[in-house]
């Protein structure tokens, strides 16, 4: 069992998820309560986008455990994937419960809540997410353009755009988060400052070719 299982986390590793699946299952089937095998099983299934059975494995691990945060929080990305915000919310907070310094968990939160346009909800939950986030963080990009979202939605631009210009400094796709300030200003019909982004951008993408 120890070298099957070895084996499947192997395959899971080198992306053969389905060969990793079927050596959890076959693990399953000789010990059907040990609920790594289940989280691990929705892993290899979230791999490969089968959100639905990725559900319905995590959902053995909770009922092992109901407090197991690893089948908590993958039932939620199952539940995110397939755009049920509502309950993917519930498993977010049932998690962050028992991970409070979890920015991502938080971060999920304001996302499903601004797909379900609780916009000012939204706002506390990914401010919190920020103070618990570490400087290093790979998530705080995500966060500050969610929150850049969330103001632009209530009417408050400047107040957001100053949430994406914290990304000015951190390791991140900063090309793509010029794209989503410019469209944040056209949105709000202020389409001179999108276009002066715009040139700006052209001008340094043309000086990094030319070097």
């Amino acid at each position: 069992a120890d070298f099957k299982e070895l084996m499947a986390r192997t395959l899971f590793g080198l992306g053969r998820y389905k060969d990793s699946e079927r050596l959890f299952n076959e693990l399953i089937d000789t010990a059907p309560v040990q609920k790594r095998y289940w989280n691990a099983l929705a892993s290899a299934q979230f791999m490969s986008e089968d959100y639905s059975n990725s559900i319905q494995s995590s959902e053995y691990a909770i009922a092992i455990d109901p407090d197991d945060t690893e089948g908590l929080l993958s039932k939620a990305n199952g539940l995110y994937q397939l755009n049920n915000y509502k309950d993917a919310l519930e498993y977010f907070r049932r998690y962050s419960e028992k991970e409070p310094d979890d920015e991502f968990s938080y971060m999920y939160q304001g996302t499903c809540l601004l797909n379900m346009n609780q916009n000012e909800e939204a706002i506390k939950v990914l401010e919190q997410a920020e103070n618990v986030a570490p400087e290093d963080s790979p998530y705080l990009p995500d966060i500050y353009q969610e929150l850049c979202f969330a103001y632009s939605e209530l009417g408050d631009v400047d107040k957001g755009l100053d949430y994406l210009n914290k990304t000015d400094t951190l390791d991140c796709d900063h090309i793509g988060l010029m794209v989503v300030k410019g469209h944040v200003l056209l949105g709000a019909g202020r389409v001179e400052e999108a276009e002066k982004i715009a040139r700006s951008e052209e001008r340094r993408v043309g000086k990094e070719c030319r070097s």
